[in-house]
């Protein structure tokens, strides 16, 4: 059974430190505990990494989406793109990545979230980190929510795929090399519990071809993930009020440059594969 996976202080087990706001998603009674794309770059990037815009997935994309799993894939996709823009200075594309988020969700037959006033507060935060981070994890809380709610979780479980790819993608992307930021690298290579996390999760919708297919692309990021080594560390279990178990801490991830060109290839692979349909 798929557990909370939630990290002890500095010691990260692929899941951010802001793990207390991350969204649940509970099909057949078993809680898993998915982060928003924002935790999941604010894990990985740094200030002294640059923010590259032309790296997200270009708007004009959106277009060619058509059917339900590209426009689901590519949803979670865009999210991440948004969160990423975030973290740079001009907030103008951001806005417009938001806009494209509204428009895709309508596609999908998704309400609930997106009104004027949800709008007027991404507009009037532009400039403020800390409100857009809040308002991106709040959206994809409530994602995951109306989702959940309305038995949409194959639809969910395309979405969250594409988030964490994307995720993965513009986090390794915007290393610049092995060399100058190994400590970042590692943080990278840390998501592997996460992508464990998730695997399982998507994994009980296999019967669902699209949600079969993504898994599928997924595996060539899973092995080289599979491949790196692990330094044995201590690790707790606790439970939260809700009798939730919390594992905190792990084992540390011992990565080389080999195994990181090969993973910024596998991600990078997959991550084309589903942005072109």
């Amino acid at each position: 059974m798929l557990v909370q996976c939630k990290p002890a202080g500095n010691k990260s087990t692929g899941v951010s430190a802001q793990s207390d706001t991350l969204p649940r998603v509970s099909p057949s009674g078993i809680t898993y505990l998915l982060p928003s794309p924002d935790e999941i770059l604010s894990e990985i990037i740094s200030d002294k990494m640059q923010i590259n815009p032309q790296l997200v997935n270009p708007r004009s994309n959106a277009s060619s989406y058509l059917d339900r799993k590209p426009l689901a894939i590519n949803l979670g996709v865009y999210i991440a793109d948004f969160a990423y823009l975030n973290l740079n200075n001009n907030k103008t594309n951001a806005l417009e990545y938001f806009s494209l988020i509204r428009d895709l969700c309508q596609k999908l037959n998704i309400y609930g979230i997106f009104n004027e006033a949800f709008f007027n507060r991404v507009q009037k935060n532009l400039m403020n980190n800390d409100s857009l981070n809040l308002i991106a994890n709040e959206m994809y809380a409530q994602l995951t929510e109306v989702l959940s709610n309305s038995n949409r979780l194959e639809d969910y479980a395309q979405i969250s795929t594409g988030a964490l790819i994307e995720s993965l993608y513009l986090s390794a992307l915007s290393i610049p090399n092995f060399k100058n930021y190994e400590t970042v690298v590692k943080k990278l290579f840390q998501q592997k519990m996460l992508l464990e996390n998730y695997y399982q999760y998507a994994s009980q919708f296999r019967a669902d071809k699209d949600v079969n297919a993504v898994l599928t692309q997924l595996d060539s990021i899973k092995v080289v993930f599979e491949l790196v080594g692990n330094q044995p560390g201590n690790r707790t279990f606790t439970k939260d009020k809700k009798n939730h178990l919390i594992i905190k801490g792990g084992d540390t991830v011992m990565a080389n440059e080999l195994a990181f060109i090969r993973l910024v290839k596998g991600i990078s692979n997959t991550r084309q594969n589903i942005i072109q349909f």
